[in-house]
């Protein structure tokens, strides 16, 4: 049985595009066993457990049991610091156990500069590096350009990068590395996100957050975070009716923000928090709903907006990173395009009044509507199933630097 062992920095509690990724493609691959080494976030998170196919070790010390605000947000900053050192010293003790076949960083950062030290005491291990980072390559740069030499070893001690969008192809390259990059998106699950909803079902969540006949509903299932723009999706709202009211799925450190954002705007009692959801029930929320809307400022992929497309809601984007990949948008009702299908429309970053005009438009337009969600759909179930992806990972990534490190 290969061995693999999983660099993440984060793997929970809160559920994000890599933590799906991770789980999706490892359930699917079979006679593997995988070990991952993780930060523990807070008391919530146990030392260890089995989750899918992965046998999870935490490490690091909590003393609160929330890691967004005061106390928690400052350990848990500590916790990441300290990360690489505390996961390299648990990979070795796994090692003496397993002795595996591939490490496997799960984005270049603190998970990256683990995986590097594990890498100088182990060089004979072949090394993947898998980059689905959020933050754009200029924040990256302005971020690590204390470390940048460091930082650029991650790249250079790699014996295989794969990227989930061409963008971050630019990642790698701007960080020297000088082989083949090998592309290979996020996707989604497909069997949950095109589930067949009873009206029942339907009409049960609508009366649970409150929607009525004539609401329209703006959805983001997003991270409360900065860089995914939800505050622009608030001020957005003054440009619409009364009958356009947001709904905002997920948790973070933005929160109280955009509590403090709606009031100003005076827009408070038509923006409706859920909070966390199980990820199995995020399809509903997305089948009440009638557009999907992330005016993302930075992007390495964004696995929400394919589950969206899956679903059978129109998306609403902007035009940042690997959003390109798989978004394109019309300029006008009537333009057309024999090479790509729009699965979608644009709007600009730090511009609410595109969002706005964008979300009338499709909800004014029922053809074009009925245009974005069935190419979306098509393109979510034809080129994103999970079942694709992991097929890929496992041929081109995981066999293939198998067979590299045997000649």
């Amino acid at each position: 049985m290969r061995k693999i062992l999983i660099f993440s920095t984060t793997y929970g509690p809160i559920i994000t595009g890599t933590a799906v990724a991770i789980k999706e493609i490892t359930d699917r691959i079979q006679h593997t066993r995988f070990d991952m080494v993780t930060l523990r976030c807070d008391q919530t998170s146990p030392a260890h457990e089995r989750v899918g196919n992965v046998n999870i070790h935490r490490v690091g010390f909590v003393l609160t049991k929330n890691h967004d605000r005061g106390l928690g947000s400052f350990l848990f900053k500590i916790n990441t610091l300290l990360f690489p050192l505390r996961a390299c010293f648990r990979a070795h003790t796994l090692e003496k156990e397993h002795v595996y076949d591939a490490v496997w960083s799960v984005e270049a950062s603190y998970a990256g500069f683990a995986a590097l030290l594990f890498k100088y005491s182990h060089p004979k291990t072949p090394f993947i590096l898998s980059l689905h980072e959020d933050d754009s390559i200029g924040a990256i740069k302005r971020h690590m350009r204390f470390i940048r030499p460091l930082y650029r070893r991650i790249f250079s001690h790699a014996d295989c990068v794969q990227a989930v969008s061409q963008y971050l192809v630019g990642l790698a390259r701007a960080f020297d590395f000088k082989g083949n990059v090998i592309v290979i998106p996020n996707g989604v699950d497909v069997k949950t996100f095109t589930r067949e909803h009873s009206v029942q079902e339907l009409n049960e969540l609508k009366q649970k957050i409150g929607k009525h006949g004539s609401d329209i509903y703006i959805i983001t299932v997003s991270r409360l975070v900065v860089k995914n723009g939800i505050d622009d999706i608030i001020r957005a709202l003054v440009f619409l009716p009364e009958r356009f009211k947001l709904l905002v799925v997920g948790e973070g450190e933005e929160f109280d923000a955009l509590h403090i954002l709606a009031n100003e705007k005076k827009v408070a009692d038509r923006v409706i928090y859920v909070g966390a959801v199980p990820y199995h029930e995020v399809p509903t929320y997305l089948k009440i709903s009638d557009v999907f809307v992330r005016p993302s400022r930075s992007e390495g992929f964004g696995n929400a907006f394919i589950e969206s497309m899956a679903a059978g809601t129109p998306v609403v984007a902007t035009a940042v990173g690997g959003i390109v990949d798989f978004l394109y948008a019309p300029h006008n009702d009537k333009e057309q395009n024999i090479y790509q299908k729009p699965t979608g429309l644009f709007c600009g970053p730090h511009k609410p009044k595109t969002i706005a005009d964008a979300v009338v438009r499709i909800t004014e337009n029922a053809e074009l509507k009925t245009q974005l969600v069935n190419n979306g759909h098509d393109l979510a179930v034809e080129k994103y199933d999970w079942n694709i992806i992991a097929r890929h990972m496992e041929k081109k990534v995981f066999d293939a630097v198998m067979v590299k490190n045997s000649l």
